[in-house]
């Protein structure tokens, strides 16, 4: 995210120095929250399959710290 963010704001100031009747800063809100949710839809799979396995872990995991508490 802060990789996809620097870069557009790399753009922004690329294009800035290119053309300064230009406006960037007020453009550069809706370029910034077009790369955010674009970022978000790339890594929605991969996050959705981190919690899925943390998900099936959890029985598991709840069993540990029960037998943790328990003292057995």
């Amino acid at each position: 995210m802060i990789a996809a963010s620097f870069i557009s704001l790399l753009l922004l100031g690329f294009l800035g120095r290119l053309m300064p009747q230009m406006n960037v800063f007020a453009e550069s809100f809706a370029v910034r929250i077009v790369c955010g949710l674009l970022v978000f839809a790339f890594t929605l799979q991969i996050s959705a399959q981190h919690i899925l396995q943390g998900l099936h872990r959890l029985p598991q995991d709840m069993m540990r710290v029960a037998q943790f508490l328990g003292g057995g």
